[in-house]
């Protein structure tokens, strides 16, 4: 029951992001981390629970097959900018 009321509440705000209008600056930043994650998950087949995204983008991870060296510098890249807009 819980999961389904998150799930509720997840579609509900997806609902309304298109009314907000232009992304906003925490956008790029959540994207890259959705790609992150999608990175590891490939090392780690227990890291990524469930994934309801573009399905380009889990196509990319696999077909990329990022190293563990190329996801830490990735994800230190996306701090910095994330440490930009904050």
């Amino acid at each position: 029951m819980l999961r389904f009321a998150c799930l509720l509440i997840a579609l509900a705000l997806a609902a309304t992001v298109p009314a907000l209008g232009d992304p906003g600056p925490l956008d790029p930043v959540a994207e890259a981390y959705v790609k992150l994650v999608l990175a590891v998950g490939i090392h780690d087949g227990d890291y990524v629970d469930a994934y309801y995204g573009p399905e380009t983008w889990r196509r990319e991870a696999l077909e990329e097959q990022a190293t563990p060296s190329m996801i830490r510098e990735r994800a230190l890249a996306e701090l910095a900018r994330l440490q930009g807009i904050t």
